[in-house]
């Protein structure tokens, strides 16, 4: 049960890392992507743990942010593809 614990920490490391590290729109996106997954797996740890179901709600709401988040990353894969950059300065220009 505590590997649970250890998967959590690992993809919440590689998410961070990824968010600090990459200038790739889609790469952060994925990262934020992780950090949702470890949180995920964090409360299933912990509504294993205390043996009840209190979780279940804050579990059904980040799925919603997830899936969100999936949206937001192809309208904006939609958006940079004709200008052929996926980076973050990129997207700022785009601005105005």
């Amino acid at each position: 049960m505590i590997l649970l614990l250890y998967l959590s920490a690992a993809l919440l490391g590689i998410g961070v890392a990824g968010v600090i590290s990459s200038r790739n729109i889609i790469i952060t996106i994925f990262s934020i992507e992780l950090m949702l997954l470890s949180s995920i797996v964090m409360l299933a740890y912990g509504m294993e743990y205390k043996q009840g179901a209190a979780g279940a709600e804050m579990i059904l709401a980040i799925w919603a942010v997830a899936a969100l988040d999936v949206i937001v990353l192809v309208a904006l894969y939609l958006i940079l593809k004709p200008a052929g950059s996926f980076e973050i300065k990129r997207f700022s220009e785009l601005k105005g």
